[in-house]
């Protein structure tokens, strides 16, 4: 039976059963855990699995990372931007120290020729630049009179205030994130060094967390928490955000919409801690609905089955498919175990289609038939 918690690598076709990084047991009628012996083809092919997986995941990673260069390079040229006109070439040294310092040579020629393609020429005369000059003096004449023309229309004062608004707004987000970051890791400490509920509601009301800022506590909590797994409980982050929804000092909607930011950060998370995905599903454990099979569920007004999983199916939505498949399999494997009884032996599943719908889309984040779904979930005990 696979280890609780290891992430279940599915290709297509396939179901594998694998830690990171290495092969499990993968195949529709080939050796499942529990049986005797492992066939050669069976390991090869868990092997050839798990490289499709791991290339998948590479290939998102870099994705993600050019992403963050374009988002990054976007706010360097606002701030030259927001700079007064006289200040804006004193930015460029600055930005050609830094490239030098980092780049190799190979990637600065690179850079060059980039330039050259785009029509800059760093040996051109200045004869060969008068025209261009010309052109583009009478084009920024004719900017600013459409600018003046603005101006006019507008008041003075408003016109100035918002063209400082994008680097203000900038710095104001980058010291409201360190102070939430610095507060969430003070109040995790704090609901750490007590068991009490209650204490987590007093402290969290010390607080002084604004309605519209809540969505971004919790998603800066769920990563101290993600972070600092090694520190404290894996559990204790869950449990005081669920107690917080339950005494409605946090709206439901509220954490769905942190744990799918949360989501959607995953595999930039796993960096630090390869185990940062557990969080997300003992989240969903926790907010299950209370039933006679789940009695450690929770209590809410309104809440059943079917919006415990439409927010479920929505969260996982955002992350990674094959991400989004490991997190849903350790959730069905903590609930079998918190509950003593099989997935399909519960009172609150036994309507067919329920586990038809989980079966449906861990297809799809699996890429597998449903067969070796079953398989997979077989091999982890999962009985669906």
């Amino acid at each position: 039976v696979a280890a609780k918690g290891q992430p279940a690598v599915a290709a297509k076709g396939q179901p594998a059963v694998a830690g990171k990084g290495q092969p499990a047991t993968a195949g529709k009628g080939q050796a499942q855990a529990g049986k005797a012996g492992v066939q050669t083809t069976s390991a090869a092919s868990a092997q050839s699995a798990n490289d499709v997986v791991q290339k998948s995941r590479l290939e998102a990673q870099v994705n993600l990372r050019m992403k963050n260069i374009e988002a990054h390079i976007k706010r360097v040229l606002l701030e030259v931007e927001a700079l007064p006109e006289e200040k804006k070439a004193d930015a460029c040294p600055l930005i050609a120290e830094r490239f030098v310092e980092q780049l190799s040579v190979k990637l600065l020629e690179r850079l060059v020729a980039e330039f050259i393609a785009a029509g800059v020429n760093p040996n051109a005369s200045t004869s060969d630049e008068a025209e261009p000059k010309a052109e583009a003096e009478a084009e920024a004449e004719e900017m600013e009179a459409e600018a003046e023309a603005v101006e006019a229309a507008e008041p003075p004062p408003a016109e100035e205030e918002s063209a400082e608004d994008p680097t203000q707004a900038a710095e104001a987000d980058d010291g409201n994130t360190a102070a939430m970051t610095e507060a969430m890791e003070a109040f995790l400490q704090a609901c750490a060094e007590t068991k009490l509920p209650s204490q987590w509601m007093q402290v969290w009301s010390e607080i002084e967390v604004p309605a519209e800022g809540q969505q971004t506590a919790l998603a800066v909590l769920l990563e101290v928490a993600a972070a600092k797994q090694d520190t404290y409980k894996p559990e204790l982050a869950p449990q005081i955000v669920v107690e917080l929804v339950k005494t409605k000092k946090v709206a439901m909607k509220t954490l769905e919409l942190a744990l799918k930011d949360f989501a959607a950060r995953l595999e930039e998370l796993v960096e630090v801690n390869e185990n940062a995905w557990h969080l997300e599903s003992s989240f969903l454990l926790l907010l299950f609905p209370k039933t006679l099979h789940s009695s450690w569920g929770l209590l809410y007004p309104g809440w059943n089955w079917y919006t415990w999983w439409q927010m479920s199916e929505q969260i996982l939505n955002s992350a990674d498919r094959f991400r989004a498949f490991d997190i849903l399999v350790l959730v069905l494997q903590m609930m079998q175990e918190r509950s003593g009884a099989q997935i399909n032996k519960q009172q609150v599943w036994v309507e067919a289609q329920r586990r038809q719908k989980v079966r449906k889309v861990l297809c799809t984040w699996g890429e597998m038939d449903e067969d070796s779904v079953v398989e997979t979930l077989s091999a982890y005990g999962v009985e669906l």
